[in-house]
């Protein structure tokens, strides 16, 4: 399973799970590491809220494919 940032970035992964912590890269910071939650609203697959450190950055845009 290859998942996708929003803007095109990649995040690296397989097989995630509520409270994974996985190396993701994107434009602003490509060695952040955080914590994904999976979100599960009207019955699809949203979106991941994530965390880097103990501050909530909020709710971006995945793409799963």
């Amino acid at each position: 399973m290859k998942w996708t940032y929003s803007d095109g970035s990649s995040v690296f992964g397989a097989g995630l799970l509520e409270g994974d912590t996985l190396s993701i890269g994107t434009v602003e910071d490509r060695k952040s590491i955080i914590n994904l939650m999976k979100r599960q609203a009207d019955g699809g697959f949203k979106g991941i809220w994530y965390q880097r450190g103990e501050t909530a950055l909020g709710e971006e845009t995945w793409i799963k494919q």
